[in-house]
């Protein structure tokens, strides 16, 4: 996995990259990658801890790649993406272009709905890969 990548899932998972002071608070270090911390229950704790977090979350992102035939988005398909994790709310078709996208929608599976990008947001609205995309492109540029 890309140091960039792992810097743009710091950010957007706790906002490590960029918070200083008072909001450095110890909880965000336990989930600092949100890996093994599903949308729907609590963050299991064999997975806390900063140095824990970032290590798991770079090896799943290898584990994608290397077998990537035992998860929902592989590289060059094109799928329904759900909006957030009630299915009522709805989905969209995304095509994988890449391995890398197809990593991003594995870790966190959901797109933005349009109120999203429109800046709005409602209750189905989910800003996971629209903040990894908006914070890769003000640091990195563009993402092809």
């Amino acid at each position: 996995m890309s140091p960039k990548a792992l810097l743009v899932i710091l950010q957007k998972e706790q906002g490590l990259v960029t918070a200083s002071g008072p909001a450095l608070v110890p909880s965000r270090y336990r989930s600092a990658m949100g890996y093994a911390c599903p949308d729907t229950a609590t963050c299991n704790d064999d997975f806390s801890g900063f140095a824990r977090q970032v290590w798991f979350a770079a090896h799943q992102f290898r584990v994608y790649e290397g077998d990537p035939g035992h998860f929902s988005f592989r590289a060059g398909e094109t799928r329904p993406v759900l909006f957030n994790p009630d299915p009522d709310c709805g989905s969209r078709v995304v095509t994988m272009e890449n391995q890398a996208t197809a990593g991003l929608y594995n870790y966190t599976p959901y797109q933005p709905d349009d109120a999203a990008l429109s800046g709005s947001g409602s209750s189905c609205s989910s800003g996971g890969n629209l903040n990894f995309f908006a914070y890769w492109k003000a640091w990195f540029g563009d993402t092809h």
